[in-house]
């Protein structure tokens, strides 16, 4: 099964945007204008129908995973797309990234992932030229995809534009929601 990007349409993507932002302080029609400079793709099955695409909530997307990946436990490893979003946004190299993580406190953080700041009270990782390795990348994706969440800001972003959302949004060049029970990505990228 070959994976490839698919282009969505903005209108119907949209309302998973504001879903997965809500989680985060911030006004809706704020990220609405900023979508709206931009166009919207996801990473599929190059087979799966354009009706399906539009199932943001359902997983199912992906064949599962092999059991032999499979950890000691009773989880299910679940087959998600994080490899090939790596390579779609190496292109962005040398630019920054945010990650949000929506389980931990401040305290809690690691560096793992860059440096544990605020933006409007939820935690994000911010990690500068963070496409200087793929590795790296596809292991930070992996780390940071929940299957109800995962959100990722790229851009160029000066100390004084991470204090809201809103600033963010402004300079965000590409932005990244998971999708499909954690199994693929949507990825809105700026004209």
């Amino acid at each position: 099964m070959e994976i490839v990007s698919k282009a969505l349409s903005l209108e119907e993507v949209l309302p998973h945007f504001i879903e997965t932002l809500s989680q985060i302080q911030g006004g809706s029609a704020d990220l609405a204008r900023t979508l709206a400079t931009g166009t919207v793709s996801v990473l599929a099955p190059d087979c799966t129908a354009q009706s399906r695409l539009y199932d943001f909530r359902h997983g199912g997307l992906l064949a599962p995973a092999s059991l032999a990946e499979a950890t000691a436990g009773n989880v299910q490893p679940v087959a998600n797309t994080a490899g090939f979003l790596a390579k779609e946004l190496v292109g962005f190299g040398g630019m920054d990234c945010l990650v949000h993580d929506p389980l931990k406190q401040p305290g809690e953080a690691s560096d793992t992932d860059g440096q544990a700041i605020l933006i409007d009270g939820s935690l994000f990782y911010l990690n500068r030229q963070c496409m200087q390795s793929e590795a790296d990348l596809v292991d930070r994706i992996r780390r940071n995809t929940l299957s109800w969440h995962f959100l990722q800001f790229i851009g160029r972003y000066r100390n004084s534009e991470l204090s809201t959302l809103k600033s963010v949004l402004l300079h965000s060049v590409c932005i990244v929601v998971g999708a499909y029970d954690g199994e693929s990505y949507l990825i809105w990228r700026r004209d």
